[in-house]
């Protein structure tokens, strides 16, 4: 139970004593719709963290799309294969660093585009 307590306040007094804040996605914004399948996910810098890692699920910090993937200090990513047309779409960024614990940060949504369409009816011209 202490070492539960130790664990908690010192990640309470690293929040506090880093500054770090959440960063906020800024393409797509959170709560988007008919977002593009081939978007290109860019988010916030946080001032002070080595690195991020990208988690991207269909569910609140899901990661059946992409699992933790390390961006280094990137702040953008774009998923290699794109993303599910008409489908919620969670971003969980962990912010890294070199001298204390991972802090991952709450997930973002946003809903991507219908991208399938009714083809156009053919006509027969010759038998």
């Amino acid at each position: 139970m202490r070492s539960l307590i130790l664990n908690i306040s010192f990640f309470l007094i690293s929040l506090v004593s880093f500054g770090q804040e959440f960063p906020s996605l800024l393409n797509p914004l959170a709560n988007a719709t008919n977002v593009s399948i081939n978007t290109t996910i860019i988010w916030e810098e946080v001032v002070g963290v080595t690195g991020y890692i990208i988690s991207i699920g269909t569910n609140s910090g899901g990661t059946d799309i992409i699992d933790e993937q390390p961006v280094g200090s990137d702040t953008s990513y774009t998923p290699p294969l794109g993303l599910p047309e008409l489908t919620q779409i969670y971003v969980t960024i962990t912010l890294f660093f070199f001298d204390q614990p991972n802090i991952v940060c709450p997930s973002q949504s946003f809903t991507t585009e219908n991208v399938t369409t009714i083809p156009a009816c053919s006509q027969l011209t010759s038998p």
